[in-house]
């Protein structure tokens, strides 16, 4: 063998550096400890199977929310004519035509009974939110934790116990904190959305421009 043949075989081979997916250290020169894991497609730690059934409860309950909401504001339409002395709205003709009296009494006890339904379905929807963000945060700490006990001790050699302690804990306790974010604006909107369709149904001209001016001078402010 030549010098340089000689000296190619004997020297020693590098072993590949292993893909990471996850957590983050700045204590790590080399840009983060982090633990290999699978490739996973954007927000499946949201849409996975086992959050599904959880992710669907929590929508119906923020729309029950947004549609007792809405119906509330309806409501105030005929107490106001009947505490007015006048008005014929089509909320009032409605509420008629399905057998509800058109007095205060009859129309005050529907209202109080619509807080009330809005309130239990506000906090069975807190309630539930709380239990899916649990159940992410729980999921990705044991995925990640099941990754740092099955990962090659080359890998676990390059960590750091710091970044391994930041990965279990403070990052994945940031990500939970993101998925609470995520939920509040989503109840935003809905609830938004089930007022401004009531709104159009109270009066749909002023509606629509309280609307389209929002939607032009709104954004920069949000």
């Amino acid at each position: 063998l030549t010098r340089a043949g000689w000296s190619d075989r004997a020297k020693p081979q590098k072993a590949p550096a292993p893909r990471f997916r996850i957590g983050h250290s700045r204590d790590c020169p080399q840009g983060g400890d982090r633990v290999p894991m699978a490739s996973p497609a954007p927000f499946e730690w949201l849409t996975a199977p086992a959050h599904r059934r959880g992710l669907v409860r929590l929508v119906v309950l923020m729309l029950l929310s947004a549609i007792t909401e809405g119906a509330g504001l309806l409501l105030l339409v005929p107490m106001l004519e009947v505490l007015g002395n006048g008005g014929d709205s089509a909320v009032a003709r409605a509420l008629a035509s399905s057998g509800v009296p058109i007095a205060l009494g009859p129309l005050l006890a529907l209202f109080v009974a619509l807080v009330l339904i809005r309130a239990a379905v506000g906090y069975a929807r807190t309630v539930e939110g709380q239990k899916f963000e649990n159940a992410v945060v729980d999921g990705l700490r044991a995925r990640a934790w099941n990754a740092l006990l099955t990962a090659d001790w080359r890998t676990l050699s390059q960590l750091r116990n710091s970044g391994s302690a930041s990965l279990l804990i403070t990052n994945i306790d940031r990500i939970g904190f993101g998925v609470a974010q995520i939920l509040s604006a989503l109840a935003t909107v809905v609830t938004l959305a089930g007022i401004a369709l009531a709104a159009l149904a109270i009066a749909p001209l002023v509606a629509t421009v309280a609307v389209g001016q929002a939607l032009e001078i709104g954004p920069p402010y949000w």
